[in-house]
């Protein structure tokens, strides 16, 4: 089942390894970004440059995660992964969600997928699926 709007932040536990580590470059202290992605997801792959340059433009303000979420076993490639990602500018933290527990606790079905929650860490945008990049910006400008 999918979060709904309002609700909390829930564990980011489970993810299987970090390729950009979380470690002091997530405070949730503000609002919080989060781009669920896969590297055999077309849709995904096209708009991963739009999504980096949007972590670029909001990184003062808001926590941003990106978690690579694996459908295949060519997924799991870790080199390529972190590849793709550099090429985009991703320097967010990184994590790839191999088993895909951090996938089933927000209730992924569609990709790619956007969480963006408020500085209390209450749920207040999400989209699973293709997406404009100008209603993320619109969506995330709202909580500066």
């Amino acid at each position: 089942m999918s979060l709904q709007l309002g609700s909390l932040l829930p564990s980011l536990d489970g993810g299987t390894e970090w390729l950009n580590p979380l470690e002091n470059k997530i405070g949730f202290d503000g609002p919080i970004f989060i781009h669920f992605w896969s590297l055999s997801c077309d849709s995904c792959r096209a708009t991963l440059q739009e999504v980096g340059d949007l972590f670029r433009a909001f990184r003062d303000d808001t926590s941003c995660l990106s978690i690579h979420m694996p459908r295949n076993g060519d997924d799991q490639n870790l080199y390529e992964v972190r590849a793709v990602a550099a090429k985009a500018g991703i320097t967010v933290p990184l994590c790839m969600d191999g088993n895909q527990d951090i996938a089933n606790t927000f209730g992924i079905r569609f990709m790619p997928a956007y969480f963006i929650f408020d500085k209390e860490q209450e749920l207040r945008y999400k989209q699973q699926g293709s997406t404009s990049i100008s209603t993320l910006r619109r969506r995330l400008g709202r909580l500066q």
